[in-house]
């Protein structure tokens, strides 16, 4: 859920901490206090109501974590995600960010907003600093995000009802299957079977 709502890298997605999230600007800081930001530039991006509800936890030191331990790297348990769902071997952590920046550009949001959720040279660095306070900070991203989370609460349930404690994805359609337009990733919880009509290839 932080992967599809923020479209950070894993390692920001790993280092994310409750520190980094401020629920009174909505905004998450996704390079951690003092540590400098290197070419793979991680940006402030606006926090979801989507994602909100997943990031309640501020007693935890990273809300990826292994027993309260923090996770160095999910590209195993990644991968065998992949193997249990059927998906070609090149689905990999990052498909969750090409995936959204996909999703984002076919649902009309300004390149410029998409740029800005991947932390891109032309989104404009040097006034992230102050634009991160308007209140229409990469607004029409937030509202896709939001949009595309709502489309899919309306044909599977919801799925932030504490039901989502093991939480995997279940199907991904595959690049140009009928009506896909994307690679959408629909979030399940185990056990979760899509309908038959949805692609597991």
């Amino acid at each position: 859920m932080i992967g599809l709502n923020t479209l950070a890298r894993p390692d920001a997605i790993l280092d994310l901490a409750p520190a980094q999230v401020s629920r009174t600007d909505r905004l998450i800081e996704l390079n951690p206090a003092g540590r400098r930001q290197t070419k793979k530039y991680r940006p402030v991006v606006p926090l979801t109501t989507t994602l909100a509800p997943y990031l309640q936890a501020v007693d935890v030191i990273r809300y990826v974590n292994w027993f309260g331990k923090p996770v160095r790297s999910i590209k195993r348990s990644f991968a065998a995600a992949v193997r249990a769902a059927r998906l070609p071997k090149d689905v990999t952590p990052y498909s969750l960010r090409h995936t959204m920046a996909t999703e984002l550009r076919r649902r009309g949001v300004p390149q410029w907003e998409v740029e800005g959720f991947l932390g891109h040279k032309a989104a404009g660095r040097v006034t992230e600093s102050y634009a991160k306070y308007s209140p229409d900070y990469l607004s029409k991203a937030v509202q896709a995000i939001d949009s595309y989370f709502a489309e899919l609460e309306a044909k599977f349930g919801n799925r932030a009802d504490g039901s989502m404690s093991q939480p995997r994805a279940s199907c991904v359609p595959p690049i140009g299957s009928p009506g896909s337009g994307s690679l959408a990733v629909l979030v399940g919880v185990r056990g979760f079977e899509p309908p038959a009509s949805t692609s597991r290839t």
